[in-house]
């Protein structure tokens, strides 16, 4: 096959088909002619960008956060990455889960290992009714953040196209003490960037508010979910971004086990009490367990403030595991694993 253009178009063909106007040669054409005729290609290729970018509802300059993961912990290419995780959602066994969808704790890791886990919630969310926004909690990896980091951008790019910010709630929120914006700590994080792809597959229209959410002390906690309690609303999700054990070689950390106790027992043991906090919204007390057990579950933050968001709000939410898997799991190799849970928080409707 010849070389391709931006388009994915056969570029060794356009001598034959591009230029060959009737009357003349290739070799005969007009400069103005072979001009124009070269200029298609790229005008070409911005309409298809376009196309992908475009949001027919929206007015105003567009500030567009592109994708950093794109072709390497996911597809790049819209039809592979849509047949991947339309593959998964179909194929996830969901739990019967009764009321509407209020919180959702989904792992970040490259699909591959965390996909077919988080496409369980993925698939709860995309069967309820009426959602039209998704608080977006995520973590920050790669530099030490402190309270809360919203960018200041009107859109996140997908393969699928491009997730609005709900633009007025982001800007409601930058006017708290707690929340700026650290340009540095969403540079190439990825805990927030992975939930959008399987978002924007299963929400199309959804509004999105993404932020990172780094360290504060217990009272600083409560203050702020106080304060966000107007988010909480009928058509509001809150989606809590994290894996939970990070153990073995390259961590620095083994679970402890008990005598003769298998590691995927004890594995799963670490993992599956961090529960009784979930289930209790105790945002502060699932902190204080990490910290006593030195459990190495990355988005504890994000996931805490998510609770006292909703502890906050008087919602007593129902808890469901809808699914739970490890890396060591996905390859068979337990030199070192990281953890992945799907949990749903819904209350009656």
């Amino acid at each position: 096959m010849g070389a391709t253009s931006a388009t994915g178009r056969d570029v060794s063909l356009l001598p034959q088909v591009e230029l060959a106007l009737p009357g003349t040669s290739p070799g005969a054409l007009p400069l103005a002619a072979l001009l124009g005729a070269v200029l298609m290609i790229p005008w070409s290729g911005c309409k298809r960008s376009n196309h992908r970018n475009a949001d027919p509802g929206f007015t105003g300059p567009k500030v567009v956060r592109k994708m950093k993961k794109a072709g390497t912990w996911y597809s790049a290419n819209p039809t592979r990455l849509g047949a991947e995780l339309d593959r998964y959602v179909m194929e996830a066994d969901l739990p019967t889960v009764k009321g509407r969808l209020v919180g959702l704790i989904s792992p970040h890791a490259g699909y591959r290992f965390s996909g077919p886990t988080a496409a369980l919630g993925f698939k709860l969310l995309g069967s309820q009714r009426g959602i039209n926004r998704v608080v977006l909690l995520g973590v920050s990896h790669h530099r030490r953040l402190v309270g809360i980091s919203i960018r200041k951008v009107t859109h996140y790019q997908t393969p699928f196209g491009l997730l609005r910010v709900d633009i007025p709630a982001a800007n409601r929120l930058r006017r708290l003490p707690e929340v700026g914006e650290e340009v540095e700590a969403h540079a190439q994080e990825h805990s927030l960037e992975m939930q959008m792809p399987f978002l924007k597959r299963v929400r199309p229209s959804v509004l999105i508010i993404p932020m990172l959410v780094g360290a504060m002390n217990g009272r600083t906690r409560r203050r702020l979910a106080a304060r966000l309690g107007w988010l909480v609303r009928p058509g509001t999700v809150f989606l809590a971004s994290s894996d939970f054990t990070h153990r073995g070689r390259g961590f620095g950390f083994e679970v402890p086990r008990g005598p003769g106790e298998p590691l995927q027992a004890a594995l799963r043991r670490m993992d599956f009490a961090t529960l009784p906090f979930i289930r209790g919204l105790d945002g502060n007390g699932l902190m204080a367990h990490c910290r006593r057990t030195q459990i190495t579950m990355c988005g504890r933050s994000p996931t805490a403030l998510m609770l006292e968001i909703l502890r906050a709000a008087r919602l007593s939410p129902k808890t469901t595991v809808l699914g739970y898997t490890t890396s060591g799991h996905v390859l068979g190799d337990w030199r070192s694993s990281v953890s992945y849970l799907s949990v749903a928080l819904t209350v009656e409707k």
